[in-house]
């Protein structure tokens, strides 16, 4: 199984392709208005509002590879209960 080392984390590809509806290349929030959920929330309403009639699960969202505070917030959000998210 190939491994990539990325900011000293551990990216591992699994062996079964995985469903993603929806893909995030960067969720942003000024400094100033960090930590106050709203990216949490745009993700969310995100989810619900992308294809209309249907609300993708959290765990069918893929991320490009991102930042550590990306990968924090992506784990939190959209992880997948092991502590691991999809990556497109």
């Amino acid at each position: 199984r190939p491994v990539t080392h990325y900011g000293g984390k551990v990216l591992r590809r699994r062996d079964v392709p995985t469903r993603a509806v929806m893909g995030i290349r960067a969720a942003w929030v000024h400094p100033t208005h960090r930590r106050r959920g709203i990216a949490t929330l745009l993700l969310r309403v995100a989810r619900e509002r992308l294809v209309p009639g249907y609300a993708c699960d959290a765990s069918e969202t893929a991320w490009t590879q991102p930042t550590e505070d990306g990968r924090a917030l992506a784990a939190a959000t959209c992880g997948l209960g092991d502590g691991t998210f999809l990556v497109y």
